[in-house]
């Protein structure tokens, strides 16, 4: 199956990481995407935003946690369109019907040859960051700096 998203708003932490990991990623204009866990020394789908977007450009979003605007989304490859809510239900049946002349196992082979990350390896490093002592602590640092900012 080819997996769809359609981002809208604020899209934080683990909602950017699910949207990261869909095959058609779709904003809405105004759109915001930051990858925040990094602030309080969560390490979430780290992998897979680098093969998305370059490990580069990954460690830059991840270690800046500033949101990051629709447009940079689409230039860096993290969004692969932007779309205007009104034409989302006619771009959402184009792909619905590319995707029905696929078979199943062409869309796992394409996945399985274009995927290399190593998911094993992002969950291991998600559950090591989350079982760090204080995460508690962390989180409550993290949103009172946050607090300041804004």
């Amino acid at each position: 199956m080819t997996t769809v998203a359609v981002a809208s708003g604020r899209t934080y932490g683990a909602g950017a990481d699910i949207f990261v990991a869909c095959d058609r990623r779709i904003a809405l204009p105004g759109t915001q995407f930051a990858f925040p866990g990094s602030g309080f020394g969560i390490v979430l789908g780290t992998g897979r935003l680098a093969q998305r977007i370059g490990s580069t450009a990954a460690r830059r979003v991840l270690l800046d946690g500033t949101p990051l605007s629709v447009e940079s989304a689409l230039e860096l490859g993290l969004a692969t369109e932007i779309c205007e809510e009104r034409a989302l239900p006619d771009l959402i049946s184009g792909i619905a019907r590319s995707a029905e002349r696929l078979s199943l196992q062409t869309v796992l082979s394409l996945h399985e040859v274009t995927n290399r990350q190593k998911d094993d390896l992002d969950l291991s490093a998600l559950v090591r960051s989350a079982s760090a002592p204080g995460l508690h602590r962390r989180i409550e640092a993290y949103a009172a700096s946050v607090r300041k900012v804004n």
